[in-house]
């Protein structure tokens, strides 16, 4: 019976599809979640590439606005710019151009609040970095510090070759960057560890003036000039260069340095007292220690102890927060000095012998030296407690990010299965309509002129098509297709066809049993036949996966004319 016939086929493909239904989820899925994955991977690492790039990009943006930043702050607050340019330790994370100016600015930092800097390794790049890149303002400033840190060093011909190289690159220069460079020189050969050659001091001081551009400029070179001549005993000379000094500082609307002018000039040998008096009185700290202790000298030279005596005092109440060497040994020898004009007996040990000059900066050096190590020590303690809590970010983003990975992968598993449960779910409407099509017409389930046949088949075809997608033959044989139009190909290996066919009855199950049901005689070789047809491979591919000449292959189509209806011939093969 028709309807019996139908309805045994429906049972045959039910079984059919209920023997294979889980193996296509283990084979088919696996294949198509395999793929879905190294899809999402592939896309995961391209965003994390960009990511790493953008974040280069990032930083070197940031690490520029942090180097501008501290250097706004250098004048005023150099402290401050110095934990600002700290935030980038380590400094070899930063590109050459950062990294020469981070090492300038790191040296101006420390030079601007008087710590060494004897062992800084960065100045040296940033010298070697602006000797080659032309930037000349740059590589003079960078001499400049160098010979400060030689000076730190101790060593004096490593000052002086940085100092006149630097004076050599600045001769067609700005004259305010040689007014520096000669101001720094006069300054070293001053210096106890110059030996104090207080000629050439004079020598740069000189130059220096020809090259001040303000007043402040001015009164600090003849100031400088009247030290030297002053240490060099010549009192009338300094006398003269100091007042000078004190007048251009006059002329300044800050004043700047004007208190230390005047108090060089009250402390030169032999001084004019009334001239010195009138030059300490317009200094704006009344009760500065520095102004005390001159005035007590002033006064002791002049003869008059009890004012030596009392600013002798109130310069012991201002002191009480020093904790100077020099600051004690100054207030105790004027102390003793006073004492021995009253007439009174001086204590064992109140005549002080002040510390020799070189003595006192070696002490002083090495303190700064040794805090500039300590400092050293804690940045990179520092760095090393960032770096740990950096890692474990790292690590926990790292960990997010698998669990992102395992997190979309079963979504996409999940998903999939869905879909998978809802076409063979449309696989079984589609048998059920096909069924109540055939006990409807009481035809044949082949009918080469029933166009609903033809849209049940076009609808089960396409079904199978997309889960035969999902095992990866679709690209092997497109990969076929290209090599069989380009080059001559020989057969696939007998296990690879096997697979293939293996794969395409696994998928084709219900569109098999339509096959099988529109014709007689029909073989396994026919079936392949026709659904490589329905997969529009090309006869040479074909010939290539099923072993067999194109000659045979075009055989095997024009018997299978005989074999099938009329429709289904149609459908597979379009003639």
């Amino acid at each position: 019976m028709p309807g019996m016939r139908a309805l045994c086929i429906y049972a045959a493909s039910a079984c059919g599809a209920g023997f294979y239904a889980d193996k296509r989820l283990v084979l088919g899925d696996f294949y198509y979640f395999y793929t879905i994955f190294i899809t999402e991977v592939k896309k995961l690492l391209f965003a994390a590439a960009l990511a790493v790039t953008l974040c280069a990009c990032g930083n070197t943006s940031k690490n520029d606005n942090i180097l501008k930043k501290a250097e706004a702050l250098l004048d005023n607050r150099p402290d401050s710019a110095q934990m600002i340019l700290e935030t980038l330790y380590p400094y070899s994370r930063l590109n050459d151009g950062q990294k020469a100016r981070c090492g300038v600015l790191l040296a101006e930092a420390r030079l601007g609040q008087d710590k060494s800097f004897a062992s800084d390794s960065l100045l040296d790049n940033s010298m070697a970095y602006y000797e080659n890149s032309g930037d000349t303002s740059s590589l003079l400033l960078s001499y400049r510090l160098a010979a400060h840190r030689a000076k730190w060093r101790g060593q004096q011909d490593s000052m002086s070759y940085y100092l006149e190289r630097a004076v050599r690159f600045a001769v067609h220069g700005s004259k305010e960057q040689l007014y520096g460079l000669y101001t720094d020189l006069a300054g070293m050969y001053s210096e106890t560890y110059a030996g104090k050659d207080y000629s050439k001091a004079i020598i740069y001081a000189r130059k220096a003036l020809a090259c001040a551009a303000t007043d402040d400029q001015k009164a600090y070179a003849f100031n400088h000039v009247g030290v030297c001549f002053s240490f060099m005993g010549m009192s009338d000379s300094a006398s003269h260069y100091m007042e000078k000094a004190i007048g251009f500082s006059l002329k300044d609307s800050e004043r700047r340095n004007y208190t230390g002018y005047a108090l060089n000039y009250a402390n030169i040998p032999g001084v004019d007292f009334k001239k010195a008096k009138e030059y300490l009185s317009a200094v704006p700290d009344t009760n500065s220690f520095g102004l005390l202790l001159t005035l007590g000298y002033l006064y002791l030279n002049n003869g008059q102890i009890d004012m030596a005596k009392r600013c002798c005092d109130r310069a012991a109440v201002s002191v009480k927060r020093r904790y100077s060497i020099n600051t004690y040994n100054s207030l105790r020898t004027l102390d003793a000095c006073v004492k021995y004009a009253m007439g009174k007996e001086i204590p064992p040990g109140g005549n002080i012998v002040s510390m020799n000059d070189s003595v006192m900066q070696t002490t002083s050096m090495s303190k700064a030296r040794n805090e500039e190590m300590a400092e050293g020590n804690l940045l990179q303690q520092k760095y090393i407690r960032d770096l740990k809590a950096r890692n474990r970010l790292y690590a926990v983003l790292a960990l997010s990010g698998v669990f992102l990975c395992v997190t979309v992968f079963f979504l996409y598993e999940l998903r999939n299965k869905n879909r998978y449960i809802r076409l063979r779910k449309e696989l079984d409407e589609s048998r059920i309509s096909q069924i109540r099509a055939y006990d409807e017409t009481s035809g044949s389930l082949n009918g080469g002129g029933n166009a609903d046949m033809t849209e049940f088949w076009k609808q089960r075809v396409g079904i199978c098509k997309e889960n035969f997608a999902r095992t990866g033959w679709i690209r092997k044989l497109q990969s076929l297709e290209a090599q069989g139009m380009s080059a001559k190909s020989s057969f696939l290996p007998p296990l690879e066809r096997e697979r293939l066919r293996n794969a395409m009855f696994e998928e084709f199950t219900d569109f098999i049993i339509d096959v099988k049901s529109a014709g007689e005689g029909v073989n396994l070789d026919d079936i392949s036949l026709c659904l490589f047809n329905v997969l529009k491979v090309s006869n040479s591919t074909i010939s290539m996966c099923m072993a067999a000449s194109e000659n045979t292959i075009r055989t095997r189509k024009s018997r299978l004319k005989e074999k099938l209806t009329p429709g289904m011939y149609q459908f597979v093969f379009g003639k």
